[in-house]
Formats: C-alpha cells, structure tokens, sequence
C-alpha cells in the first residue's frame, strides 16, 4: 500500500508530491494528469522488476524522450525521480517456499534516472541514484491518520536498525546485509543499466524483496465490454482477470473450482447491485473448448455474457475480484462510471470501497485503491459517503516560471490537490482545496456540506 508518492521529470510531473489513502479518487478533465499518475505507478513496478531501463521505459506509451518533462520546445528533463513511501504486509515468501516475517514494514523507496544522448542522438539510461530506507515511527503521521486502534499489527515494533537496505555510496550501488547470513552486494554505478531492486529474488534480502513484490501485485484495469463478453479458451485460461478484463470467465471458473462458497458470495454481491439477475454459472463450450459465463434473470432466462451490457459487465468484473482470495496490493482503476446508469454510481461507490484494506481485519492482506473519474456523481457519492479511508484529490494543470538549463523557461505541471475531509482533517501541512474549488472545476454544484437524505 502506498501512503505517499513523490515524481518529478516524469511527463507532466515537476517537483510533485501527493498522499495516498487505502481508497483514493482522483477527478478532473482530460489532459490534467490522471492517466499520468497511472502511467508513472506502471513504471515504477516495470522498473522493480524488469531486466533492464529499456525494457520497462518500453511499457509505456510514446517515444523515449517524451516520457521525461517538456519545459519547452525541444527542452526535456535530463532526469526522472520517484518516491514512494509504502505499508508492507509483514510476511514476505520468496521463488523456493522460504517464509520471513518483516522487522519493517514502512519503507521509503527513491530513484533516480538519468537520461543522455550521444552524437548520433541515441538515447541511454542509466540509474544514478537509488535508496531503500525504513521510515521512522516519530515521522509517520501517515499511519497514525489512516489506521485505526493499536497499529502494532500492521507496524511492528523497530528494533533500531540504522542503515538503508539498499543505498548510493560515491560510485556503487550497494545492498546492503539484512537477513542472518547475507552480506553486502556492490555494483559500480558508472554504467548502471537496471535497478538493485530489480536484482533481488531471495529472502536473504526480505525487505527489498518484499518491496519488488508489492510492486509486482500492482494492477491497472480499463476494462472493456469486448473483452469481458469474451469467452476464455480452456488451453489459455489464467488465474487473474487481465487489464482490460481479459479471462473473466477463466477466473470465474477457477474461484468455482477453488470453493462453492466464493460462487454463492459473487451471487450475493451481484444480485445487491443488479437484483433482477438471481444466478450465474460457467459453462464449457465443447466445440470450442472454451469456458462461458451465463447469467440467469428473474424470469429463468439465461443470458451469455455476450448479451450482457457494459455496466452489468464491470459491476460482474468487480464482485468476482471482490471474491478472490488472491488478490492483493494496489489496483488502479480507469473511470468506473464507464457504462453506468447515473442510478448505479453509488452502487459502484459502495463496491469500489470493499475492495480495500480494512484495518480492523488483521487477516487482510493489503489491498489499496486509486479510481480516477470524469464524473461529478461519482465524487459526490465518495465523499458523502465520508469514509474514514478514503481520499478524494483534484487534478489540474498549473502554469510554472522557472530556470531551467539556464533558461527561462514557462512549461504546465500537473497538480492533485486534495479535498478537505468533512470528518477528519488532512495530515498537518498538506495543501488543500475547497469543496467551493471542486464545484467551481466541476462546473457543478451537486456537492455540499450535508449529506444527501434517502
């Protein structure tokens, strides 16, 4: 679970900062940073576990050089950096079945990458600074803010350690010893071609390694109606629903396979929010070797999920992850209100929220959510809900003067400001807007201090 993230260099981002909570929704336009958030978390996790820059620069969208901050025409960011201060659950399993429980799970993770060009204008990347680190318990307001009663579960007791698991010292990388047995890796920083983190696959190392796999557990759905009508090929069925919601039925199969019970727990959830379906089931098609869902209405007519609309299909999509023991870490969600009547955004709201960590559970793992939405109807359902775990932020782009490469230089920067929280305030320091802000962006005026009545 991340609690902050820090970015700068990285397209729209220049000396950002914003906190998160377990369920974070972020509004605004087009073009104001959203997608940018999203495209610099899927970065972060390809960077922890890709074998090199190149192949996790190549993840994203648009050349190389785009990825790093225009100032101005023909003047991008030399550097990149990322912060992320993160919740680890407190047991980490490596590749061959070895189990270790955590001494820490706050860390603070930081890198930083170097981007130059040659004469013939080929572009290398290089790491140039890179530091895992615990974060102290004096400085953590974060987990004091979002986690309620005794925290000793979710925070064990520190026992003093001082080094960083991972640092930059003059001209190395270096990993630094952290289980009984391990010793310090070096590895020269001059032609740094990956990240350390990156490198790490045993216990023998449990902090870092348990860093790389939160990362890996990151998620990114924009589900889309043509792929979860579709049916699932048994020869190619996988364990988990694919980004754009791939395999649905595949998934579905094998939480049937695994307990009737997480059957009969989809069918509760979904018939809450879509009363007139009463069941559901795959099927096998056997001429084409393929697994089918089929819904059944009030009338006893079965429908396949190739009928099925595109608001009825998410809402399925997400009572199935809901239900799925596996699931775990941070799942960032494009625009949930895609395909829904104004009437099921609440519904929508109210589900988004279970998929979250709730910390009076101490059985959860970790599961974080950050939504990002057009729609005024959804951030008035959120925040009228004024759930103690949730965070709603306001995308803008912002106008900046400044010096850069000794020029002046006037470039637009993404913002994500937080809202106010009617029941609790935000933590000390951080800079907020108005509700009055939010509307005036909105162009609405659907949000007020008092609640709705039903």
């Amino acid at each position: 679970m991340i609690s902050k993230i820090a970015i700068s260099g990285f397209k729209s981002f220049h000396n950002f900062e914003m906190d998160l909570a377990p369920f974070t929704l972020i509004a605004g336009a087009n073009s104001s940073g959203k997608s940018n958030l999203f495209d610099a978390l899927a970065l972060i996790s390809a960077l922890a576990n890709s074998s090199n820059l190149k192949t996790a620069f190549a993840t994203q969208r648009g050349e190389l050089i785009e990825l790093f901050t225009q100032y101005a025409p023909d003047i991008y960011a030399k550097e990149m950096s990322f912060m992320v201060e993160v919740l680890l659950d407190r047991q980490i399993t490596d590749s061959w079945g070895q189990t270790v429980d955590l001494d820490y799970t706050r860390l603070r993770y930081s890198l930083k990458i170097k981007r130059s060009t040659d004469e013939n204008s080929i572009s290398s990347l290089r790491v140039l600074e890179e530091k895992l680190e615990r974060i102290l318990v004096k400085e953590d307001a974060w987990i004091k803010h979002f986690v309620p009663g005794k925290k000793e579960h979710w925070r064990p007791k520190s026992i003093g350690r001082q080094l960083p698991f991972i640092q930059t010292k003059g001209d190395y990388l270096q990993l630094e010893e952290d289980a009984k047995g391990s010793r310090d890796k070096r590895f020269p920083l001059k032609q740094a071609q990956r990240t350390i983190l990156s490198t790490v696959d045993t216990i023998d190392y449990p902090h870092a390694l348990a860093l790389k796999e939160a990362f890996s557990y990151w998620q990114f759905l924009q589900l889309q109606p043509e792929e979860l009508r579709k049916a699932t090929a048994k020869a190619a069925a996988q364990n988990v629903l694919g980004q754009q919601g791939q395999n649905m039925a595949g998934n579905l199969q094998r939480l049937i396979k695994k307990s009737p019970k997480l059957l009969a727990k989809i069918r509760r959830n979904f018939n809450r929010f879509l009363p007139h379906f009463i069941d559901l089931e795959v099927v096998e098609d056997q001429l084409n070797k393929a697994y089918v869902i089929r819904l059944q209405d009030q009338n006893k007519q079965w429908y396949s999920a190739k009928l099925l609309s595109e608001g009825t299909l998410r809402i399925l999509a997400l009572c199935i992850m809901l239900a799925d023991p596996m699931r775990q870490g941070l799942l960032c969600f494009e625009e949930p209100e895609n395909g829904l009547h104004p009437a099921r955004i609440k519904d929508m709201a109210d589900l988004l929220e279970k998929l979250t960590t709730d910390f009076k559970d101490k059985e959860e793992k970790l599961q974080q959510l950050i939504v990002n939405t057009h729609s005024p109807l959804f951030v008035q359902e959120v925040y009228e809900k004024k759930s103690l775990g949730s965070l709603i932020g306001l995308a803008r782009i912002s106008s900046r003067l400044d010096i850069y490469q000794n020029k002046n230089v006037n470039f637009n920067h993404s913002q994500i400001l937080p809202i106010n929280s009617p029941i609790r305030p935000l933590l000390k320091g951080v800079k907020a807007i108005s509700l009055r802000e939010l509307n005036d962006y909105l162009d609405t005026r659907i949000i007020t201090n008092e609640p709705k009545k039903h």
